[in-house]
């Protein structure tokens, strides 16, 4: 029981600089639900630039405007499912969004759309040059904790063909049989099983894949505050998981640490100033 409240100590230290708002969405062609909290801006980032009409969910939202890719939506009163289309300006792909907004708290935070068409199955040309420059720029960008994040999104979903060739990511060996029974503690404890599925090593951080799935005879909403790693960040591909045995009831989640992940499960960490 002590081993466990000193835990929860330490983690109650992390959580200032922890990151666990971003979901990561699949789509699969599917209509997207985008759950909103009125007066509480949400962001939907597509990673290209779109476009999309304020009309179709009519007079529920308040200024809602896109920037660089990113939809920016805020609810100004609850309303039920309202739909409305996406499109990506440069390949003229549209995405479908099922938009609802609600008065009580909403715990899913900002969202990231990584299974658009981009990463179908499909026969595509030889890289072409403009291909080429554009992975370049893309090479020379600063990475944050959203760009790793991505990465370990894409990789873990999309097409190996098709996975971003990024060698700024060094994959880095990791313990797949270390025992994670203790990654969830607080209200978590004990209702998740997990395991390491791979890792990498990118400008001083490394980046930790782990499969969680759902242990209990209910559906769960992960609950990233409980995780028990001394993080930078952390984000789940879905937030919501169905009943065990039952289709949903798996995720991954994507986590960040200064140090090898194995040594930042459990460990306090340090903490600068008063």
């Amino acid at each position: 029981m002590m081993k466990r409240l000193i835990k929860l100590v330490w983690l109650l230290a992390i959580l200032p600089s922890i990151t666990v708002a971003t979901e990561f969405i699949k789509t699969d062609g599917k209509p997207v639900a985008i759950d909103l909290q009125v007066g509480k801006e949400r962001v939907i980032d597509f990673g290209n630039n779109i476009v999309f009409k304020k009309e179709e969910v009519g007079p529920h939202l308040s200024n809602a405007f896109s920037h660089q890719g990113k939809l920016f939506l805020t609810a100004r009163e609850a309303f039920p499912i309202k739909r409305m289309t996406v499109r990506y300006v440069e390949s003229g792909e549209t995405i479908i969004l099922d938009v609802s907004a609600t008065s009580r708290s909403v715990k899913q935070g900002d969202a990231i759309v990584v299974g658009s068409n981009k990463f179908a199955e499909k026969d595509e040309p030889a890289t072409t040059s403009k291909q080429a420059t554009s992975f370049a720029s893309h090479q020379a960008k600063p990475l944050g904790p959203i760009d790793l994040l991505r990465f370990a999104a894409q990789d873990s979903y999309a097409p190996s063909r098709l996975k971003s060739n990024d060698h700024r990511f060094s994959i880095t060996k990791v313990n797949t049989k270390l025992d994670l029974s203790e990654l969830f503690i607080g209200q978590s404890y004990a209702l998740y099983d997990a395991r390491v599925i791979k890792g990498w090593f990118v400008k001083g951080n490394y980046l930790t894949v782990i499969a969680v799935r759902n242990r209990s005879t209910i559906p769960r909403q992960l609950n990233l505050f409980d995780l028990n790693v001394d993080a930078i960040s952390a984000s789940a591909q879905h937030i919501v998981l169905s009943q065990r045995d039952v289709a949903g009831d798996s995720t991954r989640i994507y986590i960040i640490t200064k140090q090898p992940f194995e040594t930042a499960l459990g460990a306090a960490p340090l903490i600068i100033g008063g």
